[in-house]
């Protein structure tokens, strides 16, 4: 948690586009990665799950990567 350790990050985002057809794995994934990069405010890491987020037709999967963003932008005022 917090390390915004990229290898991590990128295992837990090929999980997420690797399993689209379950959500509970997609979820797991999303919010790790949420949980990795808090407080970041990494740009690539928000594109990427924007996109995904609007590609995805499961809302166990579009809720965990809300929450992510959240957390990627956690103590992050501006």
């Amino acid at each position: 948690m917090a390390t915004k350790d990229a290898g991590v990050y990128e295992q837990l985002k090929n999980t997420l586009f690797n399993n689209a057809d379950s959500a509970i794995i997609g979820e797991s994934a999303a919010v790790g990665m949420g949980l990795v990069m808090i407080g970041s405010a990494d740009e690539s890491a928000i594109e990427e799950m924007m996109s995904h987020a609007a590609d995805s037709n499961h809302e166990k999967i579009i809720r965990a990567l809300g929450i992510s963003l959240s957390l990627i932008m956690y103590a992050r005022e501006s």
